[in-house]
């Protein structure tokens, strides 16, 4: 119930002079009661447009920096094959790019070993093996996954990161692994570097993948904030260029902008201030649905969630007939779930 002044029986007396202040008193109660009722008085909304692509019989991969994990684990969650970040945390647009390649090789330079692990500057540091020949034969098999799931009436969700880029010896690195800053060279990679990059790409693309492009929210603090805005505008502008490439094909999800613009509160970082939190991740998440999701899709989660709600129930009796019942029931329905079948594409 919205809060009004107001005043007693002896009221209207003593404040009969008054009769600005009473009139200022009824608009600011007018004012509050339309502000509850209108939550958009608080806030810019962020409208992405709709465009169901996802659907339970979709192939789904998801590439990019630890944003993509978050959008990635919240699909696979769902019930949805998915084949999320393969090879580990990718930012910056290059070693994504170089990723949907499928001519692309590790070569016989940039193998590195850690602790008795091997390791390569292309990759991630979470991406390792015992030794170069089992860590070639791990990224042939996962690269190998990765382009038959691309090739199968699938849709990519790609997150760009950072322009940032780190070379070695004039060659770029996916990661520093951790090695001494000197051996380093760090540069913001020009849209037309990026955009020549993803030029040459595109053609060698699957015609009938989908691909949905956005720009992680993730701040990089680490290269200051104005640094940070730079790389991320530069970033804006090449999803922009992809998009424009080939409108039916791909399609943009402003993540970057509803968690900026939008919800643009430290209430929804985490605690270091930089990463989204759940309750941000909760809310975008819910926009990729109204925006990306079938409406089957869409009826699919709901029906999970309420699923999950009973599994994570926790009976006050457990060894009682009625508790017994619950589960017999839960089971039915989970079977039930599973079994449904499946829209054709």
């Amino acid at each position: 119930m919205v809060p009004e002044f107001g005043f007693g029986s002896g009221s209207s007396v003593s404040y009969a002079k008054d009769a600005q202040m009473a009139c200022l008193i009824a608009q600011w109660n007018s004012f509050i009661s339309s502000s509850l009722m209108s939550y958009e008085l608080f806030r810019t909304p962020v409208d992405p447009s709709r465009k169901p692509l996802i659907s339970q019989e979709k192939s789904l991969i998801s590439l990019g920096s630890c944003f993509a994990d978050g959008i990635g684990l919240r699909l696979k969650d769902a019930g949805f094959a998915i084949l999320a970040n393969p090879f580990g945390t990718l930012f910056h647009p290059f070693p994504l790019f170089d990723m949907l390649d499928p001519d692309m090789t590790l070569g016989s330079s940039g193998y590195l070993d850690i602790q008795g692990k091997a390791h390569h500057y292309r990759l991630p540091k979470t991406f390792y093996a015992q030794s170069k020949d089992e860590l070639e034969g791990e990224f042939k098999k996962r690269h190998s996954a990765l382009h038959q799931s691309l090739a199968h009436n699938s849709v990519l969700f790609l997150t760009l990161g950072t322009s940032h880029l780190y070379t070695k010896d004039g060659v770029w690195v996916a990661n520093c692994h951790q090695q001494p800053a000197a051996l380093f060279q760090k540069e913001m990679s020009s849209l037309e570097a990026m955009t020549e990059v993803w030029e040459k790409l595109f053609p060698k693309l699957p015609a009938t993948l989908q691909i949905i492009v956005t720009v992680s929210p993730v701040r990089h603090l680490k290269d200051g904030l104005v640094e940070n805005s730079l790389a991320k505008s530069l970033l804006r502008v090449l999803a922009h260029t992809m998009v424009s490439r080939a409108p039916e094909r791909f399609h943009y999800f402003p993540a970057y902008e509803i968690l900026l613009d939008e919800l643009r509160d430290y209430r929804y970082y985490a605690s270091d201030m930089l990463h989204p939190s759940e309750v941000a991740l909760d809310y975008i998440w819910k926009r990729f649905q109204e925006s990306l999701l079938t409406d089957s899709a869409r009826d699919q989660i709901k029906r999970w969630d309420k699923l999950k709600g009973r599994l994570n129930h926790r009976p006050i009796h457990p060894d009682s007939a009625e508790t017994a019942r619950f589960h017999e029931r839960l089971q039915r329905d989970l079977k039930a779930f599973y079994e449904a079948p499946q829209p054709q594409p």
